[in-house]
């Protein structure tokens, strides 16, 4: 298992692409949004949580235990599909209030996540990746308090805390985690440019 204070020699070798930034904001959205968007995405309602296998690392041998829930709500690359694919993909309107606030341009993708508890002695810590292999602005959004915090390239931990918003440059290294007190981990992670 990678430990946090070995995650900025691991991340150093891997491709980067445009600057390395990031900035953080707490209480992002009004409370009342925020509680909307935590109710639609929280369990006993409609939302489509996908099963997923592998966890994001720099070899596609990594982290291939790992399972977390991941549903895509928007992919432009897919987005001819849409109702093929996903019908959820047109249905955008829970995270306008996200995305107003963002200044977002150009969506590419736009996918929900949720990391199950593991229970190790410590947080686990998923593999480092980019996004996309290109220059972007990445958000994400964190809906839940957890000990289980987002890893940068330079060694930064951005902890989860619910309304908090981290964005950054994703065509650089980061990590999720899982966390170890709470039943688990959920984000939203918004690809785009502004």
């Amino acid at each position: 298992m990678m430990k946090a204070n070995s995650y900025k020699e691991w991340a150093s070798d891997f491709p980067k692409f445009g600057e390395f930034w990031y900035a953080v904001y707490d209480n992002f959205l009004p409370q009342a949004a925020f509680d909307d968007l935590e109710h639609y995405l929280g369990g006993n309602t409609d939302f489509p949580w996908v099963f997923s296998k592998g966890i994001a690392g720099p070899d596609p041998d990594d982290d291939q235990d790992g399972i977390y829930w991941a549903t895509s709500v928007y992919d432009a690359a897919r987005a001819t599909e849409r109702n093929e694919w996903n019908p959820f993909v047109s249905n955008l309107k829970p995270f306008y209030p996200l995305l107003v606030l963002m200044n977002v341009a150009s969506m590419l993708r736009m996918k929900v996540n949720m990391y199950p508890k593991t229970y190790e002695d410590e947080i686990e810590i998923h593999g480092p990746h980019v996004d996309y292999k290109f220059d972007h602005s990445g958000a994400l959004f964190f809906l839940t308090d957890c000990n289980a915090p987002t890893f940068l390239e330079d060694g930064t931990a951005v902890q989860s805390k619910k309304n908090r918003m981290l964005f950054f440059n994703s065509g650089r290294a980061h990590s999720s985690s899982a966390p170890t007190d709470t039943m688990y981990r959920q984000t939203i992670n918004i690809n785009y440019f502004s």
